[in-house]
C-alpha cells in the first residue's frame, strides 16, 4: 500500500513540475483514442453498408420468385379454363 501511495504522489508531483507536458501527454493520448474510434467507426459504417447492400439484393431476389410464382399460378389458371 506504501508503495503505491509513493508512486501516486510521484506521479502528482512531476506533473506539477511540468504542466505543459502533462498536458501534452494527455493531448496524445485522446488524439491516439480519437484515431482509433474514427478507424473503429469507419469499419462499423463499411460493415453497415454490406448488410444493407446483401438485405437488398436477398430481398429483390425474393421478390422476384414470388412474382414468377405467381406468374406461373396464373397461367396454369388460365390453360385450365
Amino acid at each position: 500500500m506504501k508503495k503505491t501511495a509513493q508512486k501516486a504522489t510521484r506521479g502528482v508531483r512531476k506533473a506539477a513540475s511540468n504542466p505543459r507536458r502533462t498536458v501534452a501527454a494527455a493531448a496524445d493520448n485522446v488524439h491516439q483514442t480519437a484515431t482509433r474510434a474514427r478507424g473503429m467507426g469507419e469499419s462499423v459504417v463499411a460493415a453497415g453498408e454490406i448488410i444493407v447492400e446483401t438485405a437488398e439484393m436477398v430481398d429483390a431476389l425474393a421478390q422476384r420468385a414470388k412474382s414468377r410464382t405467381a406468374r406461373q399460378r396464373s397461367d396454369t389458371n388460365k390453360q385450365g379454363k
